[in-house]
């Protein structure tokens, strides 16, 4: 935690004084603050304790951004929250970059930087730009945005026309994730799946391309993505009876996740509709180090996919509902899980909404045992319910 607000207090110091630096530039400063809460039947939703009901579900952010000349731009996000046992308010620089434009065809952003996954992967911290508090946890699941939402690199971007079948925006991303052990969606998960207790996570390289097709029909877009990344989560690990029980070190080796996905989005006056897909297979090595008289390791392949399909529609100035059926695939245990969530959204003013959200859940998926729950073994029979209700105000 210490090493955390270090590395806050040290960013905080490094804007104050870049701005204080261009003192005579416009700076842009915008945040947002968001309370939730979450209530459900029968299973615990993922790293919270929803059966009993739960507040701890809140995100904060500021960022500042200015135009250091025609070409170059700067700008930083200080983002903090908390989900359950993940993220506990901990400080971290969400995204933090310089971008250069050499012109339409081609740019080049250096620093921490949003991973181009999916539709909305880049603007997943930003509440007021769409209807449901969670986004289809098939394709963004909330535990792992922690790895799934920023790297630290850099990106080529740029804008290629096609005239009459319109236009291509494309990224070519590289970078590693920076992790932290102690507040980490990763660290959550393996211990709840009873793999390793987390002390340290090391991160192999991050590589994502995306390409958006603005198509001819106004409001339509098509956007295919793909990437590599991996991590490794060291800590140490109880062996099983027949082994002699004991806790050995050891090493949680996701050593490459490979991941492909298609999207769709077509906006159309008061209606928004949208679709995606998306496959993964994960390389597993998982070693135990002092093992009395025997080291071992054990590898593993694991295949997953997941998508969904989702609408939108503003009724007026004050009311949007919106609607999504989601479905994960754990191919390997040929388990699904399916939610079927219902949204309602309310904007008081320009800066101020409130979000209500019901989820019929089939599956357990999202069921994690160490979270005081009986298991994951949530057949696929299994319905249980959410509630979710959020407020967010910006600025």
């Amino acid at each position: 935690m210490q090493n955390q607000k270090t590395r806050f207090v040290m960013a905080l110091s490094l804007v104050l004084s870049s701005l204080t630096g261009f003192a005579q530039m416009e700076v842009d400063v915008h945040g947002f603050v968001s309370q939730g809460f979450m209530g459900s039947t029968d299973y615990n939703f993922q790293s919270l304790e929803t059966v009993d009901g739960t507040v701890n579900f809140n995100e904060m952010g500021i960022n500042f951004s200015t135009a250091i000349s025609d070409n170059l731009r700067a700008g930083v996000q200080l983002f903090s929250r908390d989900y359950g046992t993940v993220g506990n308010n901990s400080l971290v620089v969400d995204w933090a970059y310089g971008d250069y434009s050499f012109n339409d065809t081609i740019g080049l952003r250096v620093g921490r930087i949003k991973a181009a996954m999916g539709l909305y992967n880049e603007t997943r911290d930003i509440d007021l730009v769409r209807t449901s508090i969670l986004l289809p946890q098939s394709i963004y699941n909330e535990t792992f945005r922690d790895i799934q939402s920023a790297m630290n690199g850099f990106e080529i971007y740029g804008m290629l026309p096609m005239n009459s079948v319109g236009d291509l925006l494309y990224k070519l991303q590289v970078g590693y994730t920076d992790v932290d052990s102690e507040n980490s969606g990763v660290t959550a998960r393996f211990a709840a799946d009873g793999a390793v207790d987390i002390s340290d996570v090391e991160s192999h390289n991050t590589y994502v391309g995306s390409l958006t097709w603005l198509t001819p029909l106004s409001g339509l877009r098509v956007v295919g993505t793909a990437s590599q990344f991996g991590f490794k989560g060291i800590g140490t690990s109880t062996l099983p009876a027949a082994l002699g029980g004991s806790t050995v070190q050891s090493a949680y080796d996701l050593e490459e996740v490979h991941s492909g996905s298609l999207s769709a989005e077509y906006m159309t006056g008061d209606w928004i509709f949208n679709a995606e897909y998306a496959y993964s297979q994960v390389d597993i090595d998982v070693d135990f180090y002092n093992v009395p008289a025997l080291g071992f390791s054990t590898t593993s392949a694991m295949e997953q996919s997941g998508g969904y399909l989702g609408s939108s529609y503003r009724i007026n100035d004050l009311v949007e509902v919106g609607s999504y059926y989601s479905i994960f695939d754990n191919i390997n245990d040929e388990r699904l899980t399916k939610d079927l969530a219902l949204s309602l959204r309310l904007d008081f003013t320009a800066n101020w909404i409130l979000k209500l959200e019901g989820h019929w859940i089939n599956g357990g998926e999202d069921v994690y045992p160490a979270n005081d729950n009986p298991g994951r073994s949530v057949s696929d029979g299994d319905d249980w319910y959410l509630f979710a209700a959020k407020t967010t105000m910006s600025f």
